[in-house]
């Protein structure tokens, strides 16, 4: 079985990669800052991993992946250096 984290697991892309992900059979850690979406991900038979990119949680999802998905982003604007 592959491992494949995935970051942003909660937006739109990367919400069709886990689902692809779970039905080809893999096994999916997926990083998450927030409970609520952690225990939808474990329901679905994926691992949550607690953290965000800005902290040690991204390091924990790496750990042991075969390979990686990044499709998170930043989602505030800043208007004097956009």
């Amino acid at each position: 079985m592959t491992t494949v984290a995935i970051t942003g697991a909660s937006g739109v892309v990367g919400g069709s990669v886990l689902t692809h992900l779970l039905e080809r059979g893999d096994d999916v850690p997926v990083l998450s800052r927030n409970p609520g979406f952690s225990e939808e991900v474990a329901g679905r038979d994926a691992t949550p991993i607690p953290g965000s990119l800005f902290d040690g949680g991204v390091v924990r999802l790496c750990e042991g992946a075969d390979l990686l998905f990044h499709v998170a982003g930043v989602n505030e604007l800043c208007v004097d250096d956009p």
